[in-house]
């Protein structure tokens, strides 16, 4: 037991809010980005927008938070503990993409730095009633994509969607100028076919800078991390890095967790968010 006379260092360990999924299997969203923003040296706090029924090899189900529970609790959040970055994942329906935007425009001092991926879920006991997970998407690219510091993306999410769908992401193979043109400050697209044989990961501003990193191949079987470059991007920004070294570690540290990738159950293998030499892919300015 320390003495009561004992000094405490009170020198600020930064906060990220983590706002996404629970996902049981530690491989998305909560409780995998704690985990990241750990091995960043951060502490995360974290606001659920649903629970998923899930193992390593499928997702069934997910059960989204209510609306009015999700807005209090980042609230009680943000009101209580000086956060330094906002990262975003999974969101559920519209109503909880109105709450997170109107927080953003609450909190706009604080960079938000969204991860844009399609439904992964593979089955569920519903059907999609009236195209709500369409709905939903627009809804991110209105309100939130505009909010954002930095849009993380993969330049594969064009093939997954219809140009009936979400006609505006289907040119994110070839430019992120979509994504610009609707009010990001930057994008960050994963897997960019820069050239034939060579894939990157492109960072473009609005004011049109650019920066490329080599993509992480990736490996069958092996998790997608685009989440986690994500993650590890907030991570860097709320130590204090600008956005083009905060964008290197992160994929530093992509690389690293994916090339320590373990199998954790049946399905695809894990990307080891704690990986050997972690310190040397979290280097400042």
């Amino acid at each position: 037991m320390l003495p009561i006379s004992h000094k405490v260092s009170h020198s600020p360990t930064p906060v990220v809010l983590l706002i996404g999924l629970f996902d049981p299997t530690g491989r998305q969203d909560v409780p995998a980005d704690v985990i990241t923003c750990a091995a960043q040296g951060l502490h995360a706090v974290c606001a659920i927008t649903g629970t998923a029924l899930a193992d390593s090899a499928i997702m069934l189900h997910i059960e989204p938070a209510h609306p009015e529970q999700l807005d209090e609790q980042i609230r009680l959040l943000l009101e209580d503990t000086p956060v330094h970055a906002i990262k975003v994942g999974h969101i559920a329906n519209v109503e909880q993409v109105s709450i997170i935007a109107q927080i953003a425009a609450d909190y706009a001092h604080v960079p938000l730095i969204l991860h844009l991926s399609p439904k992964e879920v593979v089955y569920t006991d519903t059907d999609d009633e009236d195209g709500e997970d369409d709905h939903t998407a627009q809804a991110i690219l209105e309100l939130l994509v505009p909010q954002s510091e930095l849009v993380v993306t993969s330049a594969r999410l064009a093939a997954r969607w219809s140009e009936d769908e979400l006609p505006m992401l289907t040119d994110l193979e070839h430019s992120p100028r979509g994504l610009l043109e609707m009010g990001a400050s930057h994008v960050l697209l994963t897997h960019f076919r820069q050239r034939p044989g060579v894939q990157v990961n492109l960072l473009t501003g609005s004011q049109g800078e650019t920066q490329a990193w080599p993509a992480v191949p990736m490996t069958a079987g092996t998790q997608e991390t685009t989440g986690l470059l994500a993650t590890a991007i907030a991570a860097g920004l709320a130590n204090g890095l600008e956005l083009m070294s905060a964008c290197d570690n992160a994929c530093q540290y992509e690389a690293l967790a994916q090339a320590q990738a373990f199998q954790a159950g049946m399905g695809q293998r894990t990307a080891q968010r704690l990986p050997d030499d972690v310190g040397d892919a979290r280097s400042t300015d």
